[in-house]
């Protein structure tokens, strides 16, 4: 996986850089370290999830689940899939769907028994759907 980009500034460059310099020697935590070295360092923000990844994830979940309804287990009127089973409906990586779920527009599967995150197709769809608008 790739690192994401940083941009690293000097502190010396910066016109407030003892201000800074100031605060961080009057907290005592860096006594033992040299503060002309001192950088500042910016995270390169990660790309928004592309409209188009979801729809076509949309699409192949609808497809695979109409197609194969007989093949996935449904327990109490619901298709309950494995996360497994679920990227590759999706037809998406495991790392992309746990990227997903970790921002937040697929909620985690709830664990029953095995402590295994099961997922409801229904739910997922309406979740991806709402994500879309």
């Amino acid at each position: 996986m790739p690192r994401i980009k940083e941009l690293r500034i000097s502190a010396k460059e910066l016109k407030s850089s003892h201000v800074l310099i100031d605060e961080l020697l009057k907290a005592g935590y860096f006594e033992e370290y040299d503060v002309n070295t001192l950088q500042v360092v910016l995270c390169k923000k990660k790309a928004p999830v592309r409209t188009n990844d979801v729809n076509q994830a949309i699409a192949n979940l609808e497809n695979y689940a109409a197609a194969n309804s007989d093949l996935i287990e449904t327990i109490n009127g619901e298709q309950i899939i494995l996360k497994k089973d679920l990227a590759k409906m999706m037809k998406i990586s495991r790392p992309t769907l746990d990227k997903w779920i970790k921002n937040g527009f697929i909620e985690k599967g709830k664990s029953k028994t095995f402590n295994m995150e099961l997922y409801q197709i229904g739910s997922v769809l309406d979740q991806l759907r709402d994500y879309k608008k």
